[in-house]
């Protein structure tokens, strides 16, 4: 292995796998035998779910986190040469798009994992044996695949150097039915994974943040979704022996060897070239259709598009040319749903989503990129159901360990940052319970315990809050009749002197920023609230008060140039508001005036 991974040694007893390990409470390395024999081992599939689980909701929380004050990373040559690929080998042949993978290097010599991906499946099997809803859950997914062309039993399993073999699991999803199907291709095989072999790509995808802005600039609000979006992107002949997998219905059935025709869910190169694809075969359109174009460039966040416009005539043209060009691409573009009967009356019943269907009959909700859409209210809300976590950990009935407590409030979806007062308090206890030095899986201390309850208590009336989609609907709901589709952005019309008003405050605690639009109408004045970003006190760097102070108003500059420049309105003027003397008297003087940590901040 590489330095610092464990070495084999054949001794006459057998294998030896000599290395060492971390405990997990504390730092000190332990070194560590393990005697192997030749048979393969069972994977425990359970614990790798959990860990798979855990690391993606952390990631989102983390991503979360940043959208509107962390810019996007630079491309590279990298980037450049996967869109060069993309742009070579996309080829639209009968209605459906077709590309190559982007190789990083076109001459590698892949291992052959045919074994790790056996011992793969057979954890698989294991797993499905045990719960028979998931088997045919699974099953059923596996024959979707092969039902609608998305992939193939492969006839001639000769191996060559571009061959791969992916190791395939379920991932429920407790907001739908049914199961979706990951290729794991990060997967390691002789410390290389197909991943390994792809260039990721650019992240052609559009602020979250700011489409969920825009979707509550105008009065109508539409939402669909397209169906199977990766799979319906078929890829090159030449590269499906790299996207080989093996299934059998049960352990006493004859192994196949199967190969996806399709895009993968689980490469790091899916999410790249979807979009790509999308946009390429939108841009089609660019001179016949150009609003429905822009449309699908800008409000669409991987297969869920979100937007919002100022008429119904408007929102039923737009639903008609976005389905019409999806289509042309072999895309197909359904679960529409509106705040508005009229347009949903436009569109087909096999078109609707199921909220849109039962929208005279009773108050539902759709979940509108993590959050809750209540179109017959127009308002948004929040899940914190914590449905993948046990109940006596929601309830407080059990001390969590650090693992699970870290679980709940990653869990918690804001991307307005509308429940900052709830959940920063929930990361101070996790940075205290960190600091307290308890492992990942050991108990919190009774007195982190105490206050951890107390949170979760906290969070019981989350679900009752709501927030308005629309930004104007204080002023319709005042006035009694249908406000413009946007705020006036020039003072001519009947809303003047629209304003961004940022606040910001910090203390040894966390860090905040908080936006509100302000305008006025008929002598009145109305607000609306944008977003807010919360963060925890930085641990290693002891900072003054002041300093944080600093360190929010950067947060409340970052956020308000990113309302700015993510919404079509714009605002006449834009005011900072802190209660620091300090910090408003280093943003008056010169920055060269003040040593590194204040000057770079000013």
């Amino acid at each position: 292995g590489k330095p610092g991974e464990p070495f084999a040694t054949l001794t006459p007893l057998g294998w030896c796998l000599h290395g060492c390990t971390r405990t997990q409470s504390v730092n000190c390395l332990l070194h560590s035998t393990l005697l192997l024999s030749s048979n393969h081992c069972g994977l425990d599939t359970e614990k790798e779910d959990l860990l798979r689980e855990i690391h993606e909701e952390v990631r989102r929380s983390f991503a979360i986190d940043s959208l509107g004050v962390t810019a996007k990373p630079r491309g590279n040559s990298d980037d450049l040469r996967a869109q060069a690929h993309l742009e070579k080998t996309c080829k639209l042949i009968q209605g459906r798009w077709y590309v190559g993978l982007p190789w990083r290097d076109s001459n590698a010599k892949m291992p052959n994992s045919f074994t790790y991906a056996m011992s793969r499946l057979k954890g698989i099997e294991k797993k499905v044996k045990a719960d028979v809803g998931y088997a045919s859950r699974y099953k059923e997914r596996i024959e979707h695949l092969f039902q609608n062309n998305y992939a193939k039993q492969v006839v001639d399993i000769s191996w060559s150097p571009r061959t791969w073999y992916l190791p395939h699991f379920g991932v429920d999803n407790p907001n739908k039915k049914k199961l979706r199907l990951v290729f794991d291709a990060a997967a390691k095989f002789q410390n290389v994974s197909l991943n390994d072999y792809l260039l990721k790509g650019p992240d052609l995808l559009v602020s979250l943040l700011g489409i969920m802005m825009r979707f509550r600039e105008h009065r109508i609000g539409i939402t669909g979704d397209i169906k199977d979006m990766f799979l319906r992107i078929k890829i090159l002949p030449e590269d499906q022996d790299a996207l080989r997998f093996l299934w059998r219905d049960t352990p006493k059935d004859k192994l196949k060897v199967c190969a996806m025709t399709s895009l993968i869910f689980g490469a790091n190169c899916s999410p790249f070239i979807a979009q790509f694809i999308k946009n390429k075969n939108a841009q089609r359109y660019e001179s016949s259709k150009p609003a429905a174009v822009k449309a699908i460039l800008q409000q669409h966040y991987m297969d869920d598009y979100i937007d919002s416009v100022d008429s119904i005539e408007t929102a039923r043209q737009l639903i008609k040319e976005v389905t019409f060009i999806h289509g042309q691409g072999g895309f197909e573009i359904r679960n529409w749903t509106s705040n508005f009967k009229e347009v949903l009356s436009y569109i087909p019943t096999e078109a609707l989503g199921p909220t849109a269907v039962r929208f005279d009959i009773e108050q539902h909700s759709e979940r509108t990129l993590g959050l809750m859409w209540f179109p017959k209210q127009d308002t948004l809300g929040f899940d914190v159901s914590f449905k993948r976590i046990p109940t006596n950990i929601v309830a407080g009935e059990k001390i969590p360990t650090k693992r699970e407590m870290l679980r709940v409030i990653m869990s918690i979806f804001d991307v307005f940052g509308f429940l900052s007062p709830f959940t920063i308090r929930g990361k101070i206890i996790l940075q205290e319970t960190w600091q307290s030095g308890i492992g990942w899986d050991e108990s919190l201390t009774d007195e982190l315990y105490i206050k951890w309850t107390e949170w979760l208590k906290s969070l019981k009336g989350i679900s009752q809050i709501s927030l308005p989609r629309h930004y104007l609907a204080a002023a319709r709901a005042s006035e009694m009749e249908d406000a413009p589709s946007a705020l006036n952005s020039g003072g001519s019309g009947v809303y003047n002197k629209l304003a961004l008003h940022v606040f910001s405050d910090a203390s040894t605690k966390a860090m905040c920023a908080v936006a509100y639009w302000r305008w006025e109408r008929n002598d009145k004045i109305y607000v609306a609230f944008i977003a807010s970003k919360c963060k925890v006190a930085p641990i290693k760097q002891s900072l003054s008060v002041p300093r944080l102070e600093l360190q929010a108003a950067v947060l409340a500059a970052r956020l308000a140039d990113t309302i700015v420049t993510q919404h079509k309105i714009k605002p006449r003027n834009k005011y900072f508001w802190s209660d620091s003397t300090t910090v408003l008297h280093w943003i008056r003087n010169d920055a060269r005036n003040y040593q590194t940590f204040v000057a770079h901040r000013l």
